[in-house]
């Protein structure tokens, strides 16, 4: 379906990532269903959001290191679905996954930049689409997940906040790839020089009526951006997703380039022979694939340049996805 363009959605992780944790708010009160947490409107109206993640294969539901559909739920008190597009006092959603790691540095990861079309804001239900670049747990940090919600009866936005354990995938499963090259450096979170990450995310293979596979790819990188913040000049990590003649990267002294070209191609035979990928917007890349059997085990090499630079492992080795064909 399509969502109608009375219904905004801000998803803000993937540009500037909020620096400060934002009180919660929110409870887990009984006046909503288990697991849902419980916000008060400026109408007197308890609201309930829950947040749940779905998957189609290879994926599996949950929080991993790879693209996580997460579906929001937001109701009444009475269950009564809030769609954010009609009803007239709740406006924007505004949703921030956001790393605070145990050295101390925070930051966003990938994410889509709209909703899902398995979105249903008649029922209430909002799903979008992040890529977690790492895992959350005693020897890493913890993610969160912000939302708020727009009252426009308040002058603050209505705020909660969930605490998801996001986990590494299984192996034999590779759902992403970090790729790089050495003469493409950006700033690291410590402010020192870091190749920059290239990363091929699967996004989608979707089996096609008549045969074949429908395979999606989503590219994001990391740059680092100036921010001010209480008066003092930082340097902050973010993870555009890769757009060709949109995204804005910058090098270790600040100058900002715009992406000029990418070119991505995969290969079932290990580069024997090569299928080109094209870019369908918002950093998703797309072609149809035959060949690959359901309920096998397929490996995708993987072949990407960015503005005619080669992107490897930093091994030198190209890089590869593997997954359980649908």
């Amino acid at each position: 379906m399509q969502i109608t363009r009375s219904l905004t959605f801000i998803l803000v992780a993937s540009s500037l990532s909020a620096c400060n944790l934002f009180d919660g708010g929110g409870d887990s009160s009984t006046v909503c269903v288990e697991g849902a947490r419980a916000v008060q409107a400026s109408d007197g109206r308890t609201l309930c959001l829950s947040l749940s993640t779905v998957a189609q294969a290879p994926f599996q539901a949950g929080f991993f290191t790879a693209r996580v559909t997460h579906r929001l739920h937001l109701t009444d008190a009475e269950g009564r679905a809030v769609d954010v597009g009609q009803d007239p006092l709740i406006g924007t959603i505004d949703v921030r996954p956001l790393m605070v790691m145990n050295s101390g540095h925070e930051h966003g990861t990938p994410q889509a930049a709209s909703f899902e079309d398995s979105s249903d804001p008649a029922q209430g239900r909002y799903d979008w689409v992040a890529y977690y670049i790492m895992p959350s747990g005693p020897m890493m940090g913890r993610w969160y997940v912000q939302v708020s919600l727009e009252d426009r009866g308040a002058a603050d936005p209505l705020r909660l906040e969930f605490q998801p354990e996001v986990a590494l995938v299984a192996a034999p499963d590779v759902f992403s790839a970090r790729l790089n090259n050495a003469v493409d450096e950006t700033a690291n979170m410590a402010g020192g020089s870091l190749r920059r990450p290239y990363t091929v995310w699967l996004h989608e293979v979707v089996p096609v009526q008549g045969g074949g596979h429908r395979l999606t790819l989503f590219l994001s990188t990391q740059d680092a951006v100036t921010m001010e913040m209480g008066g003092m000049t930082m340097k902050h990590v973010v993870f555009p997703a890769l757009i060709p003649g949109q995204t804005r990267l910058h090098d270790l002294q600040g100058s900002e380039r715009t992406v000029g070209t990418v070119t991505l191609r995969v290969s079932l035979d290990e580069g024997a022979t090569w299928i080109d990928l094209e870019h369908q917007g918002a950093g998703r890349y797309a072609a149809m694939l035959t060949g690959m059997a359901p309920g096998q085990r397929q490996v995708l090499a993987l072949d990407l340049a960015v503005d005619g630079l080669a992107m490897t492992t930093s091994a030198g080795a190209a890089g590869q996805l593997s997954f359980l064909v649908p």
